[in-house]
């Protein structure tokens, strides 16, 4: 199969299409055929070498944590998942053709999202769960304030913490008003024309 990888830290351009083989799957796991995935920061800065001092790779490696794709391959123990489904989660190597995974960290693709969109989901959406309810424990009416509410962990917090019955303080550049009113927020301010410093004073709502 083909495959991004790169054998050396730098910049975008040490990346390659490379032949390797498809992975095999192990007790709990199946094989998926990549349709999209996804691209994080977290990405450039593994393969710029910014963090090998915490996160050391075994080069040559493959980047990619967030994929949606086909299930071409099933373990005997993975009963909830099946050869043929639309699938996407978080795992690692995402940047190839194929990838294994994790089957409980996979879910079906709901009918209203395609390839593109699903793959979007699994980081941002993870990130924002943990931090509202599992580790805030978020409750019906209480007051949330959400930074960069149009980017891809603020606008799954949006919406969580509005199934949850919060009320949702966001802050968001003047071409986002339109995007956080849809995704649900209850106050949006304007942080290019509102400092954040005085908002007591000065608060600016849409």
């Amino acid at each position: 199969m083909k495959a991004i990888q790169f054998s050396q830290y730098g910049k975008a351009n040490v990346l390659e299409i490379k032949d390797v083989k498809i992975p095999t799957i192990n007790a709990g796991q199946i094989l998926v055929q990549v349709k999209a995935f996804g691209i994080n920061p977290i990405d450039w800065k593994l393969r710029s070498g910014a963090m090998k001092a915490f996160i050391p790779l075994p080069l040559p490696f493959i980047l990619g944590s967030e994929v949606s794709g086909i299930v071409m391959k099933v373990s005997d123990d993975v009963k909830h998942i099946k050869v043929g489904d639309n699938v996407y989660g978080r795992t690692q190597h995402a940047y190839a053709e194929y990838v294994s995974m994790d089957a409980d960290k996979t879910q079906i693709i709901p009918a209203f999202l395609n390839f593109s969109e699903a793959a979007s989901l699994p980081s941002g959406s993870q990130v924002a769960y943990s931090a509202l309810k599992t580790m805030g424990n978020i409750q019906k009416n209480q007051k949330v304030l959400i930074h960069a509410g149009a980017g891809g962990v603020g606008t799954a917090a949006i919406q969580i913490a509005k199934y949850f019955g919060a009320h949702v303080t966001t802050t968001v550049s003047t071409s986002n008003i339109h995007l956080a009113k849809q995704l649900g927020a209850d106050e949006i301010i304007d942080y290019r024309a509102t400092s954040i410093t005085t908002l007591e004073k000065t608060l600016t709502l849409f």
